[in-house]
């Protein structure tokens, strides 16, 4: 009897760990830093979108992510309890990552590449396509 007991937990165990060690869940943060430094090799960008998005636009954006849904906020506007939206993630290599989520306010599915990098991920924004970073918060 401890043999099947002993058997049933490593076989559970193994899904356990195997989530754990899945390299997009976790807590990623804006990186204003690094998200500018991209923005800086775009051209064609009007100075004035350049320093509306220089002014505190990034750093703030906080993604929580796990493996079947993700929650997103403000630093600042932390909520007491977090409202996860599901999302299907394709791992296509051990550095990128295909997320498709239904977004509420276009009413319309949306797929995302990510791509990761040392603790961060990018991912292109705007019609300029530079990239914003997030990394890892915990």
């Amino acid at each position: 009897m401890n043999l099947q007991l002993a058997l049933t937990l490593l076989f559970f165990a193994q899904f356990a760990i195997a989530d754990d060690n899945l390299f997009y869940v976790g807590t990623w943060q804006s990186n204003e830093e690094m998200t500018l430094a991209s923005m800086d090799g775009v051209e064609g960008m009007p100075e004035k979108t350049q320093m509306f998005l220089r002014s505190e636009f990034f750093g703030r954006l906080v993604n929580v992510v796990r493996v079947d849904s993700f929650a997103t906020y403000f630093i600042e506007e932390k909520p007491k309890e977090l409202t996860f939206l599901p999302h299907k993630v394709e791992v296509l290599s051990t550095d990128s990552i295909r997320v498709t989520y239904h977004d509420e306010l276009t009413k319309s599915d949306e797929t995302r590449i990510l791509k990761y990098e040392k603790n961060c991920y990018s991912l292109p924004v705007t019609k300029w396509e530079f990239r914003e970073y997030f990394c890892r918060a915990e």
